[in-house]
């Protein structure tokens, strides 16, 4: 627990300590648009901008897809963890697994498995390893949900994609996981 805890504040000093130059640079950044494109507005080219509004476009094509009340009212996010359990199906996998995965904090992933297991999606059990560790299991309706998460997911991927090339979505994707390994 301790070793976590101190990679997390190790993590959110190293954010701080970006933020703190990102600020300057981001000023800097903001002025030199400004007055390259005249001084009549300032267009914001910032990484974090386009990755956000993306994510924005990403809700909107998935929940455009998929039905929430047909799907037993699972956000996109419960969705996504049935189909990361059935992907990994034969590990024994633990609430940390899921945290870390999808990058979301303790009580957050606790609530949403508490949906979860209250819908009948999943059941958590005690660890044989660990008695503080509880591991989760994919139950039939879950499993049910998952097999609907992939029609979701290839509906965005083909609509995402759509725009570029096969070598361009390859890249791309170079690109996050590289941005994702350096910010873990």
């Amino acid at each position: 627990m301790a070793g976590r805890e101190g990679a997390e504040r190790s993590r959110l000093e190293r954010y701080s300590i970006l933020l703190d130059i990102a600020g300057t640079a981001h000023y800097n950044n903001l002025q030199a648009n400004y007055f390259s494109l005249g001084g009549d507005h300032m267009e914001n080219t910032d990484l974090s901008f386009y990755i956000h509004k993306l994510s924005n476009h990403t809700d909107r094509i998935s929940h455009a897809i998929y039905n929430r009340k047909e799907l037993d009212e699972c956000s996109l996010t419960s969705l996504f963890v049935l189909d990361f359990l059935y992907a990994h199906r034969d590990q024994r996998l633990c609430q940390r697994d899921i945290e870390d995965e999808f990058f979301i904090n303790r009580a957050t992933a606790s609530k949403m498995l508490r949906l979860m297991e209250e819908k009948q999606l999943i059941r958590r059990t005690v660890s044989d390893e660990d008695k503080r560790s509880k591991t989760i299991e994919l139950l039939e309706k879950g499993l049910e949900l998952q097999r609907k998460c992939g029609a979701i997911r290839q509906g965005t991927e083909e609509a995402l994609g759509e725009a570029l090339t096969p070598r361009e979505i390859e890249q791309f994707k170079a690109i996050c996981r590289k941005m994702l390994a350096h910010l873990e």
